[in-house]
């Protein structure tokens, strides 16, 4: 299932913290502007984690990255290619196992 994190409009903290997830989808770059990504303990490969600010990261910073690796724009089009989040074995698994929505 395609998981749409622009109707997530009001969230301002997504918690990925201590799971298995290795890339990060395009589409996280749609988050609300002033989320926190938080990602601590996680085998991130895409984006690196060196564009983290000290165990989070932005939907800006999302973006950044993929618009450089996919040629999207700065307005967040183009971004959405693969709305899953990529687990540790390679598998694609929508839904993270402990991630926190708060408001």
């Amino acid at each position: 299932d395609d998981i749409d994190f622009g109707k997530l409009n009001k969230l301002k903290r997504f918690d990925l913290e201590d799971n298995k997830i290795k890339k990060l989808p395009p589409s996280m770059a749609n988050l609300p502007h002033n989320c926190r990504i938080l990602i601590k303990n996680n085998p991130i490969e895409s984006p690196p984690t060196e564009m983290a600010n000290d165990g989070d990261m932005s939907p800006a910073t999302i973006g950044s990255f993929y618009v450089g690796e996919e040629g999207g724009n700065s307005d967040g089009e183009g971004v959405s290619a693969n709305p899953s989040i990529e687990g540790e074995s390679g598998n694609n698994v929508g839904v993270v196992g402990r991630a926190k929505l708060t408001n």
